[in-house]
């Protein structure tokens, strides 16, 4: 209870009240909320052969591919800055009178680059010209952050693993990637937290309001296969990972990953790719008896050029995935062949039933004997696939591969218009669709889960030049992601029939026994089965033979998630001097209705042995507690048709929710000496408390009668603190003034913003304000007095008699839940109800991340960078039981709730879980070393090498684990560590120097260890 005050008391304030409020009030005076990430930037200063600045020098930056000019000219200090530009290829183009005219080629800016290019002029006529043609070294001089950049072509060309840009973050000396999340791999940066990363497409942040993943690029929930959409490899123009990251960066502190799509140009530029993959080099698994099918195939294409030269530019992509991989596992289930005895055995189960009889047993159930393809006969006879079981092995050991298998479909197109040197506008949209079919948790190919995402994305933005020292960008974006895994497989389906074939892959559920014609079986559940009224199959667990993960009978987990977030981005660059400022903002507008554990509506039914008056017979030891050691067996009571426990989710299961985010900031790079700048930056974000919009959210209130509270009664929720400003600080030292060696040192404070889930979690959907709270025979608070939240999954429904707990033919066994103890509607001292919420205040996690490192320019295209790097997390997400009970001796479910600090008061509640901003810390502390080959010859390399350790108290803000003891937080042990060992990464490309339209990339063909084939047309321009 010492925990309660902290929670749910006065505010704990820990900030810097003068620097902060100061801050807060310079944030308002900014104009529209900003970051446009993926443009680039090239700047420099312009002197004569003294090393005197040239004043009013007319620099012109030209975009190659579009010839679009971007004139600035240069101030007193011989500056100039040429920000918000397109990544591609570019030239510096120099003049002044007195002076020989100045061409630099082949400067290349990638996403979100920064390119320094200094210009010499020297005295002459202005008919004469000095050309510097080669590459500019690649090593940034005026910024600490640490930044990697791939190619589109280096994507393009690289083996990766479902031709998934995501997948190369792994190698990347700050990364680990880890399977098994619900959207697609984890991804962990410098030690942080998955859900801590940033995507930002073409400089508008893309992700999705309650899973927290990216929108392009994301996989499937639920464990389902890994990718689901990706944008189209050969539409990216490359991708850049930042981190220690300037001002304009925001949201969330983890690595700033920006990708940026293709622009057309004015010549017609295209490619096509196909990968394909067969079983006919893949290995087989020790355990399996056989080799799964595995059939891959990959293809795209992209084409962009011009509408109108110099002014208007296009550019279409796609791409497809087609694939069934096969997923042989054993499963444990019971036999239809006899001799395994009553607990493996069907037939033995029922010829058990049959002998207890005469002595008052119960008999077989004629709803379970026509589920299980069984009849009495004599003799008995199961037949596999009649029913529901298909094992017919003298084992419960049953070998199965039911394939995965899907398919994906996505576009993207792109328009540029030149309007004038003043104004350039943009727009661009992605619509991808993927879907596919999974044996999550199946035990027949019919309950395989299917998948679906669905997501669309566009950008646009118009970039505004008033003037050569000013330049605005304002940008809009709209994200829109359906993530599913919920269908109709618990129902029998017709499948689709095509050309006279029947395709059953393509039809979940295909080939699913009709329970209520097969069995006359009506469980009472949701949803509904079609136009016949007959309830879906819930999900059967037979103890010993399954489990409600592992082999159960009926389909896995459901859920259904629509995001959508539009976001309006601005911002403003001024060269000034030896400054180029940069400030602006953002407003975010999410919504998003999840709609979680669609499957427990259809309800859940366990047979056990632990209940003595649920028993098709007793006998032997033990009579008191169950069955007994000679009485029925979990497959016995199966057989016979008594339930031992059900669960079934009854209430208002959608919720609607809504929050804003803002954020405004500023950032001055001040060139303080020719070969030092300085990066200073401040940030600001706040994000609203999120709104449900039927008022269906609720929250712990201590101190109130029933201890809890519904949106809308009592003012917000929570609060989240409105102080979020961070600083930011660089410094990059150009130590030979050649642009060879870099010293960098950096510092800042980001604030990671919640989202939905964060909330979901704990349970704050599902506090239940609507229900009535009982002590004893007193009814303390009447049902739909406090509030309207009636939705519950109702665990441990326990039949009071063995006539209520038997399946009947024809009879909804859901139907009426007024059989059942533990009822809806009621939290009580007996049935006490596991609530859910938020500290009501809460300081958003914030972390401070450094570094301090070296990069030197072997050549102008190999550089070795070399960096210690650490972040130090702290008010991070957790949350503990504020109702744990005492430690004792007896741990029955009584005995436990009567040790809880709140019995006395709130008898009703068991578990409640309270998320907040606690005592939460994590570090890490690295050497990351990159050498990187840009393209030289034809050979791209990257090797990175990382030595690291990351501690931290949680894995994931969003289900984060309770402590073992809640009273005593600093004390417990940390539960999450990462010992980054000596990690080497190396990785090269060799593109061969002839010049033909086909080419086979070798490194893929061995890449999974199957026969894969690949062909790439080379792009052409004409």
């Amino acid at each position: 209870m010492s925990q309660a005050p902290s929670l749910f008391g006065s505010r704990r304030f820990s900030i810097r009240p003068a620097i902060q409020l100061a801050a807060f009030c310079f944030a308002l005076l900014l104009c529209l909320p900003a970051h446009s990430q993926t443009l680039g930037r090239i700047s420099g200063i312009v002197t004569d052969t003294s090393g005197g600045a040239v004043n009013g020098a007319t620099v012109t930056v030209t975009d190659v591919d579009r010839a679009i000019p971007r004139i600035v000219t240069t101030d007193s200090t011989g500056t100039y800055s040429a920000p918000n530009l397109i990544p591609g290829a570019y030239s510096v183009h120099a003049v002044y009178m007195g002076f020989k005219t100045f061409d630099r080629q082949n400067i290349d800016v990638g996403v979100g680059g920064d390119v320094h290019v200094d210009v010499t002029l020297q005295p002459g006529e202005q008919n004469q010209t000095i050309t510097v043609t080669g590459e500019v070294p690649a090593i940034t001089t005026t910024n600490a952050q640490l930044s990697a950049t791939i190619s589109g072509e280096t994507l393009s060309d690289l083996p990766i693993a479902g031709h998934n840009y995501v997948q190369l973050l792994a190698m990347l000396p700050s990364f680990e990637l880890r399977q098994g999340s619900a959207t697609g791999p984890s991804q962990y940066s410098n030690g942080l937290r998955a859900e801590y990363n940033v995507y930002v497409l073409d400089g508008v942040a893309d992700q999705e309001t309650y899973y927290t993943t990216i929108a392009i690029n994301t996989g499937y929930s639920a464990g389902g296969p890994e990718q689901a959409v990706l944008l189209p490899t050969d539409s990216i123009q490359e991708f850049s990972v930042v981190e220690n990251s300037k001002a304009e960066y925001g949201w969330r502190p983890g690595a700033q990953v920006n990708v940026a799509i293709k622009s057309g140009a004015n010549s017609i530029h295209g490619a096509a790719f196909a990968s394909g993959r067969s079983s006919g080099l893949t290995n087989r698994n020790a355990f399996a008896t056989f080799t799964p099918p595995v059939s891959f195939e990959d293809f795209d294409a992209t084409v962009g050029g011009p509408i109108k030269k110099d002014k208007l530019f296009y550019l279409l992509g796609y791409e497809g995935q087609r694939y069934s991989v096969g997923n042989p596992k054993n499963l444990t289930v019971a036999s239809l062949a006899p001799g395994l005895g009553p607990s493996s055995s069907i037939p033995d189960a029922i010829a058990a039933l049959q002998s207890h009889v005469a002595t008052g047993g119960a008999p077989p159930n004629p709803v379970m004997l026509a589920l299980s393809g069984c009849v009495l006969g004599p003799p008995v006879t199961c037949t596999p696939g009649k029913g529901l079981f298909s094992n017919n092995t003298s084992s419960t050991t049953f070998p199965v591969d039911f394939p995965a298998f899907g398919k994906t479909d996505n576009g993207v197109g792109r328009l540029d218009y030149h309007l004038s040197d003043h104004h350039n506008l943009a727009v661009e949209f992605f619509d991808g669709d993927g879907f596919a079919v999974a044996p999550l948790t199946a035990s027949q190919s019919y309950w395989s889960t299917p998948f679906e995402v669905h997501t669309r994305v566009a950008r646009a933005w118009w970039t505004w030049v008033p003037s050569s020292s000013w330049v605005n960008d304002l940008r809009f974006g709209w994200d829109n992601i359906l993530i599913s895994n919920t269908g109709s497989y618990d129902c029998p389906t017709n499948p689709v029939t095509t050309g006279g074939v029947v395709d059953n892959q393509w039809t979940p559920g295909a080939g699913a026994p009709d329970y209520a014609s097969l069995a006359n079986f009506a469980s009472g559940g949701l949803p509904l089965c079609g136009s016949t009224g007959n309830s879906a199959f819930p999900t059967v667990t037979i103890n010993g033979l399954s489990g409600a993960n592992t082999n159960a009978l009926g389909g896995a987990a459901g859920a259904f998630d629509t995001s959508g977030i539009e976001r309006w981005v601005d911002s403003v660059s001024w060269t000034h001097g030896s400054h180029i400022t940069k400030f602006g903002g953002e407003f975010l507008l999410a919504h998003g209705t999840p709609v979680l554990n669609v499957q427990n509506s259809k309800g859940t039914l366990a047979f056990n042995t632990n209940n003595p008056t649920l028993c098709a017979f007793t006998g032997g030891a033990n009579t008191a507690t169950g069955c007994g050691t000679a009485g029925a067996t979990a497959l016995d009571n199966f057989m016979a048709g008594i339930v031992t426990t059900a669960n079934i989710q009854v209430g208002t299961i959608p919720r609607q929710f809504t929050f804003r985010s803002y954020g405004a900031y500023i950032q001055d790079d001040w060139r303080l000496f020719p070969r030092l700048t300085l990066n200073l930056g401040l940030r600001y974000e706040y994000t609203t408390t999120v709104h449900e919009v039927n008022d269906l959210f609720g929250n712990v209130a201590l101190g109130t009668t029933s201890g809890v509270v519904q949106q809308g009664q009592n003012g917000p929720l929570y609060k989240l603190d409105p102080w979020g400003f961070g600083p930011r600080f660089g410094l990059a030292w150009d130590v030979t003034g050649k642009a060879k060696t870099v010293v960098r040192t950096g510092f800042n404070i980001i604030y990671q913003n919640p989202t939905i889930q964060a909330f979901i979690t704990p349970g704050m959907n599902l506090v239940p304000t609507g229900y009535a709270l009982k002590n004893g025979s007193n009814v303390v608070v009447a049902a739909g007095s406090n509030g309207s939240i009636n939705t519950a999954n109702l665990t441990s429904i326990q039949p009071p008699t063995l006539a209520a707990a038997t399946i009947v033919p024809g009879q909804s066994f859901f139907g009426n839940l007024n059989n059942f103890v533990n009822l809806a509607g009621t939290c009580s001292d007996k049935a006490p109800c596991a609530i859910g919420g938020a500290a009501r205040h809460l300081d958003m996690p914030e972390i401070m991340n450094w570094s301090f490192g070296v990069q030197h320019a072997i050549t102008n295209n190999l550089t070795v960078d070399a960096n210690y790097v650490g972040t130090r997390g702290q008010h991070l997400f957790d949350s503990i039981d504020i109702n744990q009970p005492l430690p004792g001796v007896t741990n029955t479910s009584a005995a436990e709730n009567a040790r809880r600090p709140f019995v006395a008061q709130y008898p009703w509640f068991s578990q409640m879980k309270v998320l907040g901003a606690l005592t939460n810390l994590s570090n890490y502390n690295a050497l990351q070393i990159i050498m990187r080959e840009r393209a030289t010859h034809g050979l791209t390399m990257l090797a990175t090498y990382t030595y690291g350790h990351a501690l931290d108290t949680q894995s994931s803000d969003l289900n984060p684990v309770l402590p073992q003891d809640g009273r005593n937080l600093g004390g417990r042990v940390r539960e999450r560590l990462f010992r980054y060992p000596p990690s080497l990464v190396v990785w090269a490309f060799l593109e061969s120097p002839r010049q033909v339209g086909l080419r086979t990339n070798v490194a893929r063909l061995a890449s999974h260890g199957n026969r894969e084939g690949l062909v790439r047309k080379s792009d052409q321009s004409h």
